[in-house]
C-alpha cells in the first residue's frame, strides 16, 4: 500500500493525533529533562499513522526526518502515552548541518513491536553547548 505525504489511512487516528498534539502541548514537561530551548528542527515522521512491522517502499515502518541548522550531536527518544521511554532510537550521534533521515522499525528497546497507539518522538540536538528540543506525535497501528 503506497501513501503520499499527508495521506491518512484512518481518519479517526488522524483526529486522535490532533487531540493528542494539544494534550502534548499542555503537558510537554512530562518528557522534560535538562533545560532546553523548544525549537522547530523540522521533526516529522512519515507515514503517520504508520503500521508497525510493515514495509513502505524501500524502508521499513516509519521514516523520522529532521534538520540541524549547524553541526552538533543529536538524540531521538520515543515515549509512550504515559511518558515512559520505550526506545532510544539513537543517542549522541554527530550530524553535519542539513536534513537527515532515520528509520524507526516500530520496536521498543527490547526489540518487540510497540503496541498500537500514540508515541511522542523527542529530538534533542546539542550545538555549541546549547540544547535544542523538538517533539512530534506519531501513531503506531497494526
Amino acid at each position: 500500500m503506497a501513501y503520499t505525504y499527508g495521506s491518512v489511512p484512518n481518519v479517526k487516528s488522524y483526529n486522535f493525533v490532533l487531540i493528542f498534539s494539544l494534550l502534548l502541548a499542555a503537558t510537554c514537561c512530562l518528557v522534560g529533562g535538562a533545560a532546553a530551548r523548544d525549537s522547530d528542527l523540522g521533526l516529522h515522521i512519515y507515514p503517520n499513522p504508520f503500521y508497525a512491522g510493515h514495509q513502505y517502499g524501500s524502508y521499513y515502518d516509519a521514516l523520522v526526518t529532521f534538520e540541524t541548522p549547524a553541526g552538533g550531536t543529536a538524540s531521538i527518544y520515543i515515549y509512550d502515552f504515559e511518558a515512559n521511554r520505550v526506545r532510544a532510537l539513537f543517542e549522541g550521534n554527530r550530524y553535519s548541518p542539513g536534513k537527515h533521515d532515520e528509520e524507526w522499525d516500530g520496536r521498543d528497546d527490547r526489540g518487540e513491536l510497540v503496541a498500537p497507539g500514540p508515541y511522542v518522538i523527542v529530538l534533542e540536538v546539542t550545538i555549541q553547548g546549547e540544547l535544542y528540543r523538538d517533539t512530534f506525535v506519531a501513531v503506531a497501528m497494526r
